[in-house]
């Protein structure tokens, strides 16, 4: 009976956690069991189109967008430290919690402002995506080759930037592989698939977390290997810019999408994060390794970025 005891666990921890953190655990629960989106419905009244349109494009298109994105993939995992500053992240927490403690330092920041400087490297990330899409994206479809290292290494930061904002050290390896399941489903505009996807993000932390060897995380995480990622972020990425050619004949495409794509990777991360370090707090008190708040720090409830507007 697993989810009775994923419930009795959580009731459990739960009692470890102040008011505020208790809110933004449900808000995050409540996120996971939202229906489908706005871009999800968009979606299927445009399936039909889209699915045609999709067998016009060339395979030699195809496999040059899941080729950029296998580089990048690769790329990211070798380099990620390249692309995140630790010291800028952790500066602007310490802006707005003051200076953070040496002995779990994140643990100790109330929720809600670990939630304010998320949300913010959100927002830029996505301003950031719009910009490159808009310069990228009026070569059409066949400009998503070029579209596609600028976009993903944006959002690998974006991803990056929030684990160290929430504790976590994106450079290790298991925590790379956990940064391409993030993004995997960030991707999906499905809402079944998201949440399924994110069940398996959490059953991921777990093994992080009892430090199963990062060779079975990835078998895990990746069990068909990069490339096949690849080809299925690529024809994600790919029906994105084509749903938004059928939805907005004439607009900026590249721009539109990417700042949708952004979004959703972006609140994939978020939750993600979020959660991990609310047990993570938990568990430290239920071990007498955390001193409990005497008063804890009250915190505005987060409102994540909503996706344009397809009207």
């Amino acid at each position: 009976m697993p989810f009775r005891c994923e419930f009795r666990r959580m009731n459990d921890l739960n009692a470890y956690l102040n008011s505020d953190e208790r809110a933004a655990l449900a808000e995050t629960k409540a996120w996971m069991g939202q229906e489908e989106s706005r871009f999800k419905k968009v979606l299927g009244v445009t399936r039909k189109p889209i699915e045609y349109v999709y067998k016009k494009v060339p395979e030699s298109v195809r496999e040059s967008i899941a080729s950029a994105i296998l580089n990048v993939l690769t790329s990211v995992r070798d380099g990620t430290a390249n692309l995140t500053s630790v010291n800028d992240v952790r500066l602007k927490v310490a802006s707005v919690h003051g200076p953070l403690e040496a002995e779990h330092p994140f643990a100790r920041v109330p929720i809600g402002q670990l939630d304010s400087v998320a949300l913010k490297l959100i927002k830029s990330s996505k301003n950031a995506c719009t910009a490159e899409g808009a310069a990228t994206g009026v070569a059409g479809l066949p400009g998503i080759v070029v579209d596609v290292p600028a976009l993903y290494a944006l959002l690998f930061r974006m991803i990056s930037q929030l684990s160290v904002v929430y504790g976590f050290d994106f450079q290790l390896e298991e925590e790379r592989t956990h940064m391409l399941k993030l993004m995997e489903i960030g991707h999906q505009v499905d809402a079944e698939a998201k949440r399924a996807g994110m069940k398996e993000v959490q059953e991921l932390q777990d093994m992080i977390r009892r430090n199963i060897p990062v060779v079975e995380v990835q078998r895990f995480a990746v069990q068909k290997g990069l490339q096949t990622l690849a080809r299925h972020l690529g024809l994600a990425l790919t029906q994105r810019k084509l749903a938004q050619t059928v939805v907005l004949v004439g607009g900026v495409i590249g721009a539109g999408v990417n700042r949708q794509l952004a979004g959703e990777v972006g609140e994939v991360a978020f939750h993600a994060y979020r959660r991990r370090q609310l047990i993570d707090r938990a568990l430290l008190r239920k071990e007498g390794v955390l001193p409990w708040a005497a008063t804890p720090t009250s915190a505005k409830k987060s409102f994540l970025p909503k996706p344009p507007s397809y009207d």
